[in-house]
């Protein structure tokens, strides 16, 4: 009897608690919100132009190509283009539709760091907003080339990606780590290729060497076309096999 009427108050006084409590946590509906300064997305910073479409013209220039292999316990290749250009609106491609590929499988999302420089100063892009696959730059006056460097992170995990860099051996596959101008076609847009290796590393390419000193490879200029029909393979172990003697 005596719990019965202690229960009672206790019952009592969270009824009329209850309604102050709802009071406090129901205000009702609420009315839309006018967009403001403060909550409405920033506008671009310029309009970007259209995508030039491939032409048969060649494109002015020949675009020194840097890559850095030696980070092979992190899986990263490194690359420097020098790129020559003039002011005015530039888009670089990261290639879309790959050699053996049925879709648009270029791996973009392993392209990492994307920096650009020119006449002592940094030069932003931004990424097209239809096509994630170009990237727009502005190039002021007085700049003649650019910079651009970039890390293709060949397997940021150990399941998802084909093993194409291990610390034994690289499968370079150059198309994976590359920008190159919109609205020339591939054999249009000629690269000058280099690679740097792991210390006491060879390696076997369908490209012309020009030099190899101290793991630095330089090779002769060629196009785009037959640059992403080279790749090329390099390792610890390697044996060369003259099949024409």
């Amino acid at each position: 009897m005596t719990s019965a009427l202690r229960a009672a108050p206790l019952a009592l006084l969270m009824l009329t608690a209850a309604p102050t409590a709802f009071a406090q946590d129901w205000s009702g509906p609420q009315a839309p919100t006018a967009p403001t300064a403060q909550n409405t997305p920033l506008a671009l910073p310029r309009a970007l132009p259209p995508i030039p479409e491939p032409t048969a013209e060649t494109y002015p220039g020949v675009i020194r190509y840097e890559v850095d292999a030696t980070d092979v316990e992190r899986k990263i290749v490194r690359v420097r283009q020098t790129i020559p250009v003039a002011a005015g609106p530039l888009v670089l491609l990261y290639p879309k539709f790959l050699p053996g590929n049925h879709a648009a499988t270029g791996p973009i999302q392993l392209l990492s760091g994307v920096t650009a420089t020119g006449g002592g100063q940094r030069i932003e892009w931004l990424r097209d907003t239809i096509d994630p696959y170009a990237f727009h730059f502005d190039i002021p006056q007085g700049v003649s080339e650019i910079q651009v460097e970039f890390q293709w992170l060949t397997q940021p995990d150990n399941s998802t990606w084909r093993v194409v860099m291990t610390p034994e051996m690289l499968n370079l596959q150059w198309e994976k780590a590359l920008l190159y101008p919109a609205g020339y076609r591939s054999t249009g847009i000629t690269f000058q290729p280099s690679i740097r290796l792991p210390e006491g590393w060879s390696y076997g390419v369908a490209m012309d060497t020009v030099s190899f000193e101290n793991g630095l490879a330089t090779f002769a200029p060629t196009d785009l076309y037959t640059l992403i029909d080279s790749p090329l393979f390099g390792g610890a172990h390697y044996r060369r096999v003259d099949i024409d003697p």
